[in-house]
């Protein structure tokens, strides 16, 4: 019962915060009106350094792993950018559209992973991997032609969200490896920091020190010299903290494939809070596309993993095959 329970419950959290941080990101940027998310990321980046430096350093939450300088400037740096940018990109597009249409959208991340991979890397797929990315793009087609709040900026910025998450998450397989390899609690720990200080520039530039005050939240947010403002803030930090710390358990005891898999559900919750909370309007149409996005997606993991594990039961047979040959010899 115990090897279920631990899962689920895990599972069950990990739905919880990363839909909590979604809708609470959409309710400052919609409700509360706080249209700038540089300073938002900045926030999130900033407590994320000081959350993952305490897990590490404090309470000794995971053993902290050391990397070489030259590998720090070769691989975290860029990794960091790719973070930075998918982060704000987000957040960004989530001020733009609605959470039903940005979720389809960053449903298009396997179909930008397949074709990075190929272009860049030369690797060939299993031609149902390329029909589920053909369902994915099909289904976030029909979505967006349909989007009753469409806005370019903020679907520019979600499909390019979607290609910095697939570029990352190619980056950290391919880079991070052997005596690189980070946890996900210790690769938080390297980029977070990083992140924080490139978006510097962006937030005092872009948004606190604007000559006329039209664009700076110091002006422009009613909240900001109220209790409940800072706070709002703060907790929405604290909160996508937390949700890398549930991803990061939720993995320990499940698998990356459980969460891929399970990764489909949550933004089935997200739409339906998003309906209930926002109002926000769907039309027949653009739910049947994100359907169909959805099961593209999740016929992408399942199929994905069993190509993974073929190659890995080719690859242990291999040896053992040239061994039984030369001993014929």
């Amino acid at each position: 019962m115990k090897a279920y329970l631990v899962p689920a419950v895990a599972i069950g959290i990990w739905y919880f915060f990363n839909v909590t941080t979604l809708l609470f990101n959409k309710y400052l940027f919609k409700v509360a009106h706080f249209n700038f998310p540089f300073t938002l990321t900045f926030i999130h980046m900033f407590l994320c350094s000081v959350g993952a430096l305490l897990a590490l350093r404090v309470f000794k939450f995971q053993p902290v792993q050391t990397i070489s300088n030259s590998s720090w400037m070769k691989k975290i740096l860029p990794l960091s950018v790719l973070f930075c940018a998918n982060i704000i990109l987000g957040n960004v597009s989530l001020s733009y559209i609605s959470v039903p249409f940005m979720q389809t959208i960053k449903s298009s991340v396997p179909a930008f992973s397949a074709l990075l991979s190929y272009v860049f890397l030369n690797v060939r797929f299993s031609t149902r991997i390329y029909l589920c990315v053909a369902l994915v793009v099909c289904g976030v087609a029909a979505s967006t032609l349909t989007e009753l709040e469409f806005e370019v900026i903020g679907f520019t910025c979600a499909l390019l969200s979607s290609i910095s998450t697939a570029a990352q998450s190619i980056l950290i397989s391919r880079m991070l490896s052997g005596e690189d390899k980070l946890d996900s609690m210790n690769l938080l720990y390297q980029m977070a920091p990083l992140s924080a200080i490139i978006l510097i520039p962006f937030v005092l530039g872009v948004e606190t020190f604007s000559l006329t005050g039209s664009k700076s939240w110091l002006y422009d947010w009613d909240h900001l010299y109220t209790i409940d403002g800072p706070a709002m803030l703060v907790i929405s930090g604290m909160i996508a903290f937390a949700l890398n710390i549930v991803t990061f358990l939720a993995v320990k005891y499940t698998s990356p494939l459980t969460l891929n898999v399970a990764g489909n559900f949550k933004v089935v919750f997200s739409i339906a809070f998003s309906v209930l909370l926002f109002g926000t309007k769907i039309s027949l149409v653009n739910a049947v596309g994100c359907v169909v996005a959805l099961i593209g997606v999740g016929c992408y993991n399942y199929f994905k993993a069993m190509d993974d594990e073929a190659a890995k039961k080719e690859i242990v047979a291999k040896p053992l095959t040239e061994i039984a040959i030369k001993s014929d010899c």
